[in-house]
């Protein structure tokens, strides 16, 4: 039985370094999808259930899950034959990340903490996972993560890559992202409508301040076509079609609500802007694994290898594999 520290299990208050995964998981629309796309999802799929079913775990052993989000490793055993289908306690410095993990019922426990500062005793766990979780938290999270292995247990997680697929994808999409919001895209469009909605004349529109939002918003379509595809790429695409309808249609809408839905708008790309930057400063080179090796193997692990996945042929690795464990 896992033993807290600190009676903290979902009430821990998040931390401002959540806020932008915060946003993210409390998207009614977000389905949970990592980064990689469609790709990615059948590769970590086969790479937990391997691991899963060669770990020979049984319904009285806990997995722990770092940084779980929607918790697809749990998911994942969901498959398995009841008599090998572990526990899990999920943890996330993101309350609304959990949400999803919840609905998993009583095999999952969920637990709002740090992953720098787990809140359960040394050697609780039969196994310790995480996919694209503990690099966010840096390299002293390897070391914590390591602490919660009981002797025989194994350690695998799933690491973001530097200059590899998801790597790639997050930079394009920041670079078209980051153009639009410095341009003044959304602040342009801010203003015809002020203009429009601040005590003027009814149907009233600022030639001056409108021409400049359709430059900027010419600007942007432009920039669009000359990016290489991305996710950025299309929802910026589709953002910039609903502001160019909501500047033609904007006196069948009330002030409050067009301007209130232009500012959820400005929130949630720059919260996409903060988690696309964090996947890239998570990404971890061949030199960021010896040290994080080096890191397991000072904790007292053996058996530690890294090796590189590639989601689909041809494209660039996508990840790193990192397994160890703990002596009997």
């Amino acid at each position: 039985m896992v033993q807290s520290r600190r009676l903290q299990l979902g009430s821990q208050p998040i931390s401002s370094r959540a806020d932008h995964w915060q946003e993210l998981w409390s998207d009614p629309q977000n389905d949970g999808e990592i980064m990689g796309g469609l790709a990615a999802r059948p590769s970590l799929d086969a790479i937990w259930k391997s691991f899963l079913e060669t770990a020979a775990l049984r319904p009285d052993d806990l997995v722990l899950d770092i940084a779980s989000g929607a918790a697809p490793i749990a998911r994942s055993a969901e498959s398995l034959p009841a008599a090998s289908r572990p526990n899990f306690t999920c943890v996330d410095y993101a309350p609304a990340a959990l949400t999803a993990a919840r609905t998993l019922g009583a095999r999952v426990i969920c637990c709002v903490a740090d992953a720098n500062r787990l809140p359960f005793r040394p050697g609780s766990f039969s196994a310790v996972v995480s996919q694209f979780g503990l690099e966010y938290a840096g390299a002293a999270a390897f070391s914590e993560a390591a602490s919660a292995l009981r002797p025989g247990a194994p350690l695998l997680a799933v690491v973001h890559v530097a200059g590899g697929a998801i790597a790639l994808e997050s930079g394009a999409s920041e670079q078209v992202v980051a153009a639009a919001l410095e341009a003044g895209l959304i602040r342009a469009l801010r203003d015809t409508l002020a203009a429009s909605y601040d005590g003027a004349p009814a149907g009233y529109v600022n030639k001056k301040r409108e021409a400049a939002f359709q430059r900027t918003l010419a600007a942007a379509r432009s920039r669009l076509v000359a990016s290489p595809p991305s996710p950025g790429a299309a929802i910026l695409a589709n953002y910039a079609a609903d502001m160019e309808r909501l500047a033609a249609r904007r006196f069948a809408f009330a002030p409050e609500d067009a301007l209130g839905w232009l500012q959820q708008i400005e929130q949630r790309l720059r919260a996409y802007l903060a988690r696309l930057r964090a996947m890239q400063q998570a990404a971890r080179s061949p030199q960021d694994m010896d040290e994080i090796s080096t890191r397991l193997a000072g904790a007292g692990l053996v058996d530690i290898s890294f090796e590189p996945v590639q989601f689909r042929a041809g494209d660039a690795q996508g990840a790193w594999r990192l397994s160890a464990r703990r002596p009997a």
